[in-house]
This record gives structure tokens, sequence and C-alpha cells, in this order.
């Protein structure tokens, strides 16, 4: 059963205090094991942050809103906006192959890659397999050699042809801003990001991070937080997310510029009009997800009862970050947890807050349906499969249930990570699992139409009929 959600008691004008985020956070916070939270806003010019709990449960360092915290894949939206800086100067174009700028991107499918372009990268729609985290040392040319080892990245659809994140585009994409302009994705976003818009709380890496106040990830086992042990991650994957840490009102400073048309709250230019405008844009769908209902230029999107919602989540080493703006009520909200369940907590605090604030109504996560529909599972049996997961899907004798078998193809033949998922029909294609198990997949589509039967199956990841 989904826990009730915080009603915040958030009035306008002067009364609306970082005291009641505060109190916000200490209401939701235990409910869903969640050791240290911050929640900071920005509404009509006005900002409010609270942080609640423990930064490091082992060190008993208290919560801070001026704590950096690792914001992984929002870290994708920074490399967008270099690449749109790019877009500005004139020096590339969206549609440009990713080759006519790095003749040495080479993919599996060696004529798919001539065909992917900066636009394809930027909106997750480059169609190869972008799930490969191998180390390449902490080195400045770490990024050089992760792209040169995708010529054996495997080919999952046509580029263009649909959605399918892919962390391995951004990788790329940092490397072009860094070959472009000459020394690294780091001095980039040193200069052309942190620069402008005056930002001090932000860690390019490890050794800049000790020098400030930092989170660190936990698993809560029987209500006791632990500590994750690790703290960093591969230095190739930095522009895709796996260094960069900032305080939540340090994100609240960026997503202000994209809220301001691409000049921030100090009046200095981070993008053209235009180029921010190109990145609210719904350039593609994405199928049946909680993840967006479209996406743009680095940023997820979402139809919110006519407002136009955009966004980023990020997750590392057990902690996360969910930050959403509506741009149209001058809002940000971000929310930074170091443990326990953050969509959970997300729901149980966000849309309430951003309705209370806007009127606007933001949907949580959708629950199960109370009668689910019949299935006709012709459409959906088979074997999808991917370069790092294969699913199985077969039909329960109820008649509404889907059986999803997950493996790793990887592994011996005949391993099985476990016995099936269950799920029932949310909406047309899109399912949801009957009893949600964490690691595993909350919701499920399946995509095209091949005499109906269904090509894809799709959990923000193509996975193709086998």
């Amino acid at each position: 059963m989904t826990a009730p959600s915080v009603r915040p008691d958030v009035p306008t004008g002067a009364a609306r205090t970082d005291e009641q985020l505060r109190e916000l956070l200490r209401a939701a916070a235990p409910k869903h094991d969640v050791p240290g939270a911050v929640l900071a806003v920005s509404h009509g010019g006005e900002r409010f942050a609270g942080a609640y709990g423990v930064a490091n449960s082992r060190a008993h360092l208290e919560m801070t809103t001026d704590t950096l915290i690792p914001v992984g894949s929002f870290a994708k939206v920074w490399t967008a906006v270099l690449v749109m800086q790019l877009v500005d100067e004139g020096v590339v174009d969206l549609d440009d192959p990713i080759r006519r700028h790095l003749p040495e991107f080479v993919l599996a499918d060696a004529k798919a890659a001539e065909r992917v372009t900066i636009r394809h990268l930027l909106t997750h729609t480059g169609g190869f397999y972008g799930d490969s985290f191998e180390d390449f040392g902490p080195g400045d040319d770490a990024p050089a050699r992760y792209v040169a080892a995708l010529e054996r990245a495997a080919q999952l659809h046509e580029p263009g042809e649909l959605f399918s994140y892919c962390n391995a585009g951004f990788i790329v994409l940092g490397h072009l801003v860094a070959k472009v302009r000459g020394g690294t994705w780091e001095e980039q976003i040193r200069s052309r990001v942190m620069r402008p818009l005056g930002l001090r709380d932000v860690a390019l890496n490890g050794d800049e991070a000790v020098l400030f106040r930092n989170s660190v990830g936990h698993v809560v086992t029987s209500g006791r937080p632990r500590i994750v042990p690790r703290w960093e991650s591969l230095r190739c994957g930095s522009a895709a997310g796996a260094m960069l840490r900032m305080s939540a009102e340090s994100a609240l400073t960026f997503c202000e510029a994209h809220v301001r048309q691409g000049r921030g709250a100090n009046g200095k230019t981070l993008l053209s009009a235009r180029s921010t405008a190109a990145m609210h844009h719904d350039w593609v769908d994405v199928p049946g997800s909680t993840l967006s209902d479209q996406w743009g230029i680095g940023w997820a999107l979402w139809d919110w009862d006519g407002s136009v919602a955009f966004g980023h989540d990020g997750e590392f080493r057990g902690q996360a970050i969910l930050i959403r703006n509506v741009a149209e009520h001058h809002l940000t909200v971000v929310l930074a947890v170091n443990g326990g369940r953050a969509r959970e907590m997300y729901d149980d605090v966000v849309p309430a807050l951003i309705e209370q604030l806007t009127g606007v109504r933001a949907p949580r996560t959708p629950g199960l349906p109370r009668d689910p529909t019949p299935v006709d599972a012709r459409r959906y049996a088979g074997t999808y499969q991917g370069p790092d997961c294969q699913y199985t899907v077969t039909p329960a004798p109820d008649g509404r249930t889907l059986l999803v078998t997950t493996t790793d193809p990887r592994k011996p033949q005949g391993h099985e990570d476990g016995s099936p998922d269950h799920y029932v029909r949310l909406a047309g294609d899109t399912f949801i699992q009957k009893s949600h198990k964490r690691g595993t997949d909350r919701i499920l589509s399946f995509v095209g139409d091949d005499h109906g039967v269904a090509v894809y199956l799709h959990n923000s990841r193509a996975y193709a009929r086998a």
C-alpha cells in the first residue's frame, strides 16, 4: 500500500520558510528509510531550502543545504548545455553526423555509425548499446579510449527510430566538446557553466569533493543505515554522470537559467533563448515510462495538465536527485536523498508541493489497477534480448497477467536470475509489476507491430524481439 502523501502547508509570501521544508522532510523521510535529504525550491524569484538527517551516518555528519551530493545522470543536462553552446556559436549543427567531428566514432554496425547525428545522441535515439562501463583509467584520455572501444557496441535499433536511454552517447558528446574546444570536459564545465552562473559548491571529481562537506550513499537494513563503501566511479563516464557533485542550491541555480530562457539569476547568459527552447522541445516520445512522457535535448519532459514540465533524475551509489521545473510558473524543485526509497519519497513530498505552489497537478508514480483487464498475450509473448539482458514473456493462466523472466545472456546457459515477475496491464501496451521487487522494472511497455506482435520490450531501454 502506498503511504499517504505529506500535504505541505506552504502559504504564499514570506511565510513560506525554510523551516516548513524541513518539516516536510522530517515527516516523510522516516517512512521511506531515507537517512538524509535536502529539499530546495526556487519560485518566482524566491529561494527556500531545508535539510534533514545525516549526510554520513558513520561520521555522524549532519545533512545541510550546502552538502554536496552526487547528481548522477543530471550531469547529462550539463553536457547538453556545452553542446548547445557550440550550436549557438555555429561550430556544430544538431543534425551533423557525429563522425563529421569525431571520425574515430565507430560502432559494430559501421553503416549505422555513419548515420548517428548529434541530435540522436542528445535525445537518446542513437540506437546503439549504451551501458558498457569498462574502466579506462583516471587519465584525461579515458573518454577518448572509451569512444574508441564503441567499435564493439551492438546496434539495438535504427538511429532515430525510437528512444532508448544511452549513457554511452553522452560520453561521446563529452568527448566531442573536449576535442572541439581543446582541453577536457571538466575544464569546459568549469569555464562555460560554473563561471557564468557563479557556481562554487560544485566538485568535478573526488579530489575536489574532499574540499567540501559531502553526502555518502546508504543502504538501510532493519531501520539501520549503512554507508555504501565506494566513493567514485569511472573517469571516462564523467560527461554521463559518473563524477559530478553539487549542493542542491547549486542545482537550483543551474536550473533557474533554463527557466529564465537561458539567462542565470545573475543576468549572465548561459545559452541563447533559441537553444534553451530547443532543449525543452519534445523531440521524441518515451514509450509508457515513468521516466518521462517525452524527451528533449538533455531534459526529460512531462505534460502536466497542459503545463510543460522538464527535469532529470540522477542516481549514484545509493543516492538520488530528482529535479522538476515548470517554466511558466518560474518554479524549480530539487529533492536529494542519500538512501532509502527515493521515488516513494518524491511521490510523498514533491507533487503536493508543486500543486500547492502553482496549482499544477504533478502525477505520482502510478499504482496497481484495481481490476486488471484481460490480456491477449499473443502480442507480447516471446523473448526480447539485448547485450546485457534477456526477457522471456509468457502468459499466466489467469489471462490477465504476463510472467516476465529476466536472464543475463553473458552468464552460463540456463542461469536464471530468479522466478518470473508478474505484470498486469496499466494502460494500452504498458504493464506494471504486481509486487515490485527492488532492482527490477516497475513498468514495462511493448512497442511496434509486426503482424500483430510487439517488436520491442521497453523499460527506458529497447530490447528487440529475438
